[in-house]
């Protein structure tokens, strides 16, 4: 037997624990064997149960992911469906400026042409001009 940290000055110690089976009648022998695999398939059982509560617990955790992605999914359709919605109220917006200036300036330049014309009738009326 062979340890890595075993040296000559400090052997690694090992044991080993012997027991001694009587010789059994067969009947006895059955016995023992038996009790031997209804002990094996105990400890089984358990170790299954451990395992389907593990499984168990992980399906749950997957179906809890799987949930929190159909979620990101449905936020990031609604948040793509506001993006359009900002982009279209932008354009519109857009138009509106390029718009509003020339309306303005439109009635800007009448209103001066009838007050021009207003002063102008009044001048030639009190023979200023």
């Amino acid at each position: 037997m062979h340890s890595l940290f075993a040296n000559k000055n400090e052997p690694y110690q090992i044991g080993m624990e012997i027991t001694e089976v009587p010789d059994l009648s067969p009947e006895e022998s059955i016995y023992i064997e038996l009790e031997q695999v209804a002990k094996q398939r105990a400890l089984q059982n358990e170790v299954t149960d451990k395992v389907l509560v593990h499984l168990s617990a992980f399906a749950k955790e997957m179906i809890r992911a799987e949930n929190l992605v159909r979620t990101i999914l449905a936020s990031a359709d609604v948040v793509k469906q506001e993006e359009t919605e900002f982009y279209e109220h932008s354009q519109k917006m857009e138009r509106s400026v390029r718009f509003w200036p020339m309306l303005q300036f439109t009635i800007i330049f009448g209103a001066a042409a009838i007050q021009v014309r207003h002063i102008l009738q009044w001048m030639k009326s009190h023979h200023i001009v």
